[in-house]
């Protein structure tokens, strides 16, 4: 059975404890979701003691959704770089668009998102969390990303998911 979940990452570390925490929703039938919570005190400090949660009981977490870190100004940073680095045309391009999710630029940019997504270095340490307990991040999917101008700058909007396999259903090299 493919084993597919949705977490939601919001603006924390990995494992630096924080008033908030990862909350582990177990009322997907599908499997189990974590989201970070920005509500203080509220489910588990790191994302690892999430995941290990739901491992203890014989459960498998089946992606992570990370909505509203793109609001994090060091992970915005972090995705714009590597998408300066890898992809600049499609960034630039996307940059000069309307930067709504329908916009042909914005379009263009999503194979190039998807990538500089699993190279941020916070989903690269859930990638070494996960694969301790045997998953691998196996896809990025996203819906109505859209790259708005601020006073502040740029900042991407929209829902974004990384979607987690047993790591034995994935071909070495993967995702």
């Amino acid at each position: 059975m493919k084993l597919i979940t949705i977490f939601v990452l919001l603006f924390s570390s990995l494992s630096v404890r924080s008033p908030a925490g990862w909350v582990v929703d177990e009322s997907d039938p599908g499997g189990q979701s974590i989201q970070y919570s920005t509500k203080p005190d509220e489910g588990y400090a790191t994302f690892d003691d999430a995941v290990r949660r739901l491992v203890d009981q014989g459960k498998k977490p089946h992606g992570v959704a990370l909505h509203t870190i793109l609001g994090d100004k060091a992970f915005e940073d972090e995705l714009a770089a590597v998408l300066e680095r890898d992809s600049p045309r499609e960034w630039h391009e996307a940059l000069k668009s309307a930067g709504n999710m329908h916009n042909p630029k914005m379009i263009q940019l999503g194979p190039a998102f998807r990538k500089a997504m699993l190279a941020i270095t916070q989903v690269r340490e859930m990638e070494t969390i996960l694969a301790n307990h045997d998953l691998r991040i196996s896809r990025v999917s996203y819906e109505e990303l859209q790259l708005l101008k601020t006073d502040q700058g740029r900042r991407f909007i929209g829902f974004v998911w990384l979607i987690i396999e047993d790591s034995a259903r994935l071909p070495e090299g993967k995702p």
